[in-house]
């Protein structure tokens, strides 16, 4: 009997391994990075810092190099909850990059365990908390580069966040470009002991330094450096979106199926906004109800209103 369990747990070890490997993202592909992303090899990160390891990085090793940098262009921090708000924006600061040394404070950081299989995709995005936005310069470019072969959907989603939480919208975005849950860099950098169990990674733990790490800005301008792969981005991201969620949709009301009726969907950002926000969008949906066409209008059967909040 004994000997059965021995070789029922080596044959469920090794499925847990082929799983596992399947989920590793493919290394080559980063080979073609647009200039909107720069690629590190052995990294560590701790509390928003980037910690090098790669002697190329290191000042006095003999293959010292250069200390490289993360050069943000014209990326626009605003804040959770006001990111609307004219006057609070402000230029995301350069990250910090610095060699390892032998002054390590953490244990992690003193004898790094480098992580061959989770490849985080650090996201710098212009104005993060703006729907618009986040949907048009980030969401979009990641589909383009993942359907021209430059991102492995198997990345794990990274965002820099300055240590605030990532809005409903963010999380439910981006969950058809990767199979594990969304993070922010606040929590992969923080001090949390390995075997933490974690759902961002394929790796299952709290690993903070790894073989690959991947760190990409989005802004209006990066469509510009990216193939030209789709015709319509914005078009074909919507409906990955729409085809990832459609088994939860809920049945369509009869009332939006009936094509005989004018349908309008009022599209509003959250009533907490401190700009843009339809303070009367109740109203609004109670005149889109009664509308009346113009005189001489033939077969008009009414109007369908949809009052729908960005996020939810």
């Amino acid at each position: 009997m004994y000997r059965w369990q021995v070789v029922v747990s080596v044959w469920l070890h090794w499925l847990l391994l082929l799983a596992h490997a399947g989920l590793c993202p493919d290394a080559a592909s980063m080979s073609r990075l647009p200039p909107t992303c720069q690629w590190l090899a052995k990294v560590c990160v701790d509390q928003n810092v980037y910690v090098l390891y790669d002697n190329k990085y290191n000042p006095r090793h003999e293959l010292f190099q250069h200390v490289p940098r993360l050069k943000l262009d014209n990326i626009s921090a605003d804040y959770y909850g006001y990111g609307d708000v004219w006057g609070t924006h402000f230029s995301h600061p350069e990250p910090l990059l610095r060699p390892a040394t032998g002054g390590e404070e953490t244990r992690e950081l003193a004898h790094p365990q480098f992580s061959r299989c989770t490849i985080p995709l650090i996201i710098y995005a212009s104005r993060l908390y703006m729907y618009g936005h986040f949907f048009t310069n980030t969401v979009a470019s990641i589909h383009v580069m993942q359907q021209s072969g430059l991102l492995d959907r198997r990345l794990s989603i990274v965002i820099d966040t300055f240590g605030m939480q990532l809005e409903r919208f963010q999380r439910f975005l981006l969950a058809p470009f990767t199979p594990f849950d969304v993070t922010t860099l606040s929590h992969l950098s923080s001090r949390q002991p390995y075997e933490r169990p974690e759902s961002y990674n394929p790796d299952g733990q709290h690993g903070r330094c790894f073989w690959n790490l991947l760190a990409c800005q989005f802004n209006a301008n990066t469509s510009g450096h990216l193939p030209k792969t789709l015709d319509s981005p914005l078009w074909s991201t919507g409906q990955t979106i729409l085809q990832h969620y459609r088994h939860k949709l809920p049945p369509i009301d009869p009332e939006f199926a009936n094509n005989s009726k004018l349908r309008v969907l009022i599209a509003v950002l959250p009533r907490r906004s401190k700009l843009r926000a339809l303070v009367n969008q109740d109203q609004v949906w109670s005149w889109c109800t009664k509308f009346k066409p113009p005189a001489g209008v033939k077969d008009w059967h009414g109007t369908s209103c949809l009052l729908h909040e960005f996020g939810q």
